[in-house]
């Protein structure tokens, strides 16, 4: 069994770190971060039980009570990877939205690779859109003047947030 445990730490006293409360799922989120007051969106790898990875695992923590931390709602994508689970900078939090964009190559077709986004709710979590630009590998995501700036190589398509998938691709390879 493979299980990955979400610690609660109480950090208040530096010299005496206390563990408050654990929560183990399957998986495992590489990169956490808050999203609003006691939640937490980790970004890592679905898996079975027995640990057999299945892909992309975007899942949404509770962590308001810290006895108690409860995983509110999971994102998957299947045989795919993500960047954003080993590189902090290839995910975005758009806190003005409350959406998350991430990068995603799937490797099953025909579904092509693109930013992912999310909107994050208290209640979960709900795909908004898929930014793709064709062949091109998605790398990450940004926000200029209240648009959504998708990066990939040889490649930046610019949407607006309401409707991301619905943006203009400029070349530049």
């Amino acid at each position: 069994r493979q299980t990955d445990p979400l610690y609660v730490i109480d950090l208040s006293d530096p010299t005496a770190p206390q563990a408050l409360g654990e929560l183990k799922i399957p998986g495992f989120s590489s990169y956490l971060h808050p999203v609003g007051e006691g939640r937490l969106l980790g970004i890592g790898r679905d898996a079975t039980e027995e640990g057999i990875d299945q892909g992309v695992l975007v899942s949404l923590f509770d962590v308001s009570d810290p006895t108690n931390p409860r995983q509110i709602q999971t994102w998957t994508q299947r045989d795919a990877y993500s960047a954003a689970g080993d590189d902090p900078k290839a995910f975005l939090w758009w806190a003005p939205e409350s959406i998350a964009a991430i990068p995603v190559e799937r490797y099953a077709e025909p579904t092509p690779a693109g930013i992912t986004v999310l909107d994050v709710a208290d209640t979960g979590i709900t795909e908004r859109a898929v930014v793709t630009a064709g062949e091109r590998y998605p790398s990450r995501a940004l926000v200029v003047q209240g648009r959504l700036w998708s990066l990939f190589d040889g490649a930046v398509v610019t949407s607006e947030l309401v409707d991301p998938a619905g943006g203009t691709l400029h070349a530049y390879r």
